[in-house]
């Protein structure tokens, strides 16, 4: 059994699948039609929204309240600031029933977090507290 040839930058150089010359359609382009590609690429990167702020608060009225109250909304039945203040209490309230179970998790998954020798706790663990501290202030009625 022979040893395997050493590769030497000639033979490498020289290699068959170095001659094979791949081609891009920018190749063929100019540098105006390059611009515009890259133009365009960056427009299709790009996901616009297909409703605005005020869908989204209509959205929102309407999955929490329902559609009486939706109709009573749109008939102005009661002001756009009590409809904020309605959408509000209903966040608060979901934070605070979603704030006790992530406290279980939290609990549950400090015991893996290991301080560092320095006896501190690592930094996903107090990032994990600041979140759980602002959840519990949206709890309470927080903006």
């Amino acid at each position: 059994m022979m040893a395997a040839e050493k590769p030497t930058l000639k033979s490498i150089k020289s290699s068959p699948k170095l001659a094979e010359q791949h081609f891009r359609p920018s190749d063929f382009l100019t540098k105006q039609q390059q611009d515009e590609l890259r133009e365009a690429n960056a427009r299709g990167r790009t996901i616009m929204r297909p409703y605005d702020e005020v869908d989204a608060f209509a959205a929102e009225i309407l999955a929490r309240f329902g559609w009486q109250a939706y109709k009573a909304w749109q008939m102005g039945e009661f002001s756009q600031e009590k409809a904020l203040r309605f959408i509000a209490a209903e966040r608060a309230r979901d934070a605070g029933r979603s704030f006790e179970i992530e406290q279980v998790i939290y609990a549950a998954t400090l015991g893996a977090n290991n301080p560092t020798k320095g006896g501190k706790l690592p930094k996903s663990a107090k990032k994990t507290a600041e979140i759980l501290n602002e959840h519990l202030k949206r709890a309470k009625g927080a903006q």
